[in-house]
């Protein structure tokens, strides 16, 4: 017997929106970047592309992952959610190659396995607020 995705809890239903979301805005950055690389140095194209990135992540998670009408007063702290992974992400590739003396090129996808969940949770508290976060305990 199929189950409806209606049937499924919130959370249920988010991740694979938000992961879907996530590739969505990766491959669609990455584009970007390479547009823009043909007009500008990487100078100027890579921080262009990632602020386009962090618009198109608040606008994808608002309307496709957590059904949430964007405001103002969301995307404003919304690039804390970036900062905050990129902070554990960095202390987690330094702990790996630094401290566990393993090759540098795994660190940041063992990283990922970190900052995916906590990028989930943060973005979630933003956008639909702590009440709603009680359905993820």
């Amino acid at each position: 017997m199929a189950t409806s995705i209606a049937a499924f809890s919130a959370p249920t239903r988010e991740v694979p929106r938000y992961l879907v979301a996530g590739a969505v805005n990766t491959v669609a950055s990455w584009l970007v970047y390479l547009a823009l690389l043909r007009l500008v140095t990487y100078r100027i194209a890579y921080p262009a592309a990632f602020g386009f990135g962090i618009l198109l992540s608040f606008v994808l998670n608002s309307w496709l992952v957590f059904g949430v009408p964007m405001r103002w007063r969301r995307l404003l702290p919304y690039p804390a959610v970036y900062l905050a992974q990129f902070a554990v992400g960095y202390a987690i590739v330094w702990l790996v190659v630094e401290e566990l003396g393993w090759p540098a090129w795994p660190a940041p996808l063992i990283a990922l396995v970190f900052t995916v969940p906590l990028g989930f949770v943060l973005t979630r508290r933003l956008l639909v607020g702590p009440a709603k976060d009680r359905a993820l305990e």
